[in-house]
């Protein structure tokens, strides 16, 4: 899961060093679906799927690779559904804002599938939110201590 996590953006790297100007034509402050649609129109190919390739070349495990693929969509994982929501849901915590629950209002709008998979519900996801933001600010500050 860790591995997954690290690595599930690694297509934005790889579609960033091959194809270095078409891929600045990429908006940087887009992410989610809006990225992916815009890295297929751009480029004809999104980060996810670059970086499965990647992880078949690399030959990491599939449940890495399947996660890697389907972060934005794990509805469409084949196989290994659990890991590639969590890294969703993982995902959008770490795109949250601000320093309260108010603050990220429709965090997880778009996420109902990654929800639904793995039997999260509106309560749930708000909770994992609020833990999420007070576990990131103690960090945070702690490291800056």
């Amino acid at each position: 899961m860790f591995a997954a996590g690290l690595l599930h953006d690694i297509g934005r790297v790889v579609l960033a060093e091959v194809a270095p100007k078409p891929y600045a034509k990429v908006g940087q402050e887009l992410d989610g679906l809006a990225l992916v649609a815009a890295e297929e129109q751009i480029l004809g190919l999104a980060h996810t799927e670059a970086g499965f390739e990647l992880a078949s070349h690399w030959s990491l495990p599939p449940e890495i690779a399947a996660a890697i693929r389907c972060h934005h969509h794990p509805e469409q994982a084949a196989d290994h559904q659990d890991m590639a929501a969590m890294v969703s849901l993982a995902d959008v915590l770490a795109h949250s804002r601000g320093k309260t629950v108010v603050d990220n209002k429709g965090l997880f709008d778009d996420h109902a599938t990654a929800m639904n998979i793995l039997g999260i519900d509106a309560e749930t996801a708000e909770a994992m939110l609020e833990e999420f933001l007070a576990r990131r600010d103690e960090s945070l500050g702690d490291a800056l201590a």
